[in-house]
């Protein structure tokens, strides 16, 4: 959806936001792991996605991304190291 509803229409920048929002209870993932232990590691999965979106459709440096969620994996897989300095 990232590639065809944002990349394929020519938009060049998103907040990808709301990678803060998994339930911690109640849900239990493809390896079996609850919402708990995954909460964290979350908004780096998302991250991750968006960035393989990005590179994966040939618009690394032409496309920037920023999310208001995070975690300590997070800054090795932002968008800034594509800027132009």
């Amino acid at each position: 959806m990232i590639k065809t509803n944002l990349i394929g229409m020519g938009i060049s920048g998103w907040m990808a936001d709301f990678g803060e929002y998994l339930p911690a209870s109640g849900v239990k993932f493809y390896d079996n792991q609850s919402g708990e232990v995954l909460h964290n590691k979350w908004p780096v999965l998302w991250a991750k996605l968006n960035r393989e979106a990005v590179e994966e459709s040939g618009k690394l440096g032409d496309i920037v991304f920023w999310m208001r969620a995070g975690f300590s994996e997070s800054a090795s897989i932002d968008m800034t190291d594509n800027i132009s300095k």
